[in-house]
C-alpha cells in the first residue's frame, strides 16, 4: 500500500491536473484540457491510485476514466459545451469516489 507521503504527492499531482483542465475551460484552450484529462487518466491507472482493493472502488476508477475519455473526445472536437458538462461528470465522479472511500473504505 502507499504510504501517506505519497498519496499526500499523488493527490497534489491530480490537483493539478485537474486545475490544468478548468484553466483550458476558463480559457478555451482545447490542447489543455485535452492534455489534462489525459493525464487524469493515466493517474487512475497508477499503483498510487489503488488505494483500496474493492469491485466497488474498482468500478468507480472504471467510470472516471470513461468520463475522462469523454472530456478528451469533447476537447478533440473543440466542443465547449459538451467538455464543460463532461468536466461536471468528472468532478462528481470524484467527489463520489472520495465519500466511498471515507464513508465505507473506513470500514476495511
Amino acid at each position: 500500500a502507499a504510504q501517506p507521503d505519497d498519496v499526500a504527492v499523488f493527490m497534489q499531482a491530480k490537483l493539478n491536473h485537474a486545475n490544468d483542465v478548468l484553466a483550458g475551460l476558463a480559457l478555451a484552450d482545447f490542447d489543455r484540457i485535452r492534455r489534462g484529462s489525459q493525464k487524469l487518466a493515466l493517474a487512475s491507472q497508477a499503483s498510487s491510485w489503488q488505494v483500496l482493493q474493492s469491485e466497488e472502488y474498482a468500478r468507480q476508477s472504471v467510470a472516471f476514466r470513461r468520463a475522462c475519455e469523454r472530456l478528451e473526445q469533447a476537447a478533440r472536437e473543440k466542443n465547449l459545451d459538451a467538455a464543460a458538462l463532461t468536466w461536471m461528470e468528472v468532478t462528481m465522479k470524484c467527489v463520489h469516489c472520495h465519500r466511498y472511500l471515507r464513508d465505507d473504505g473506513d470500514r476495511r
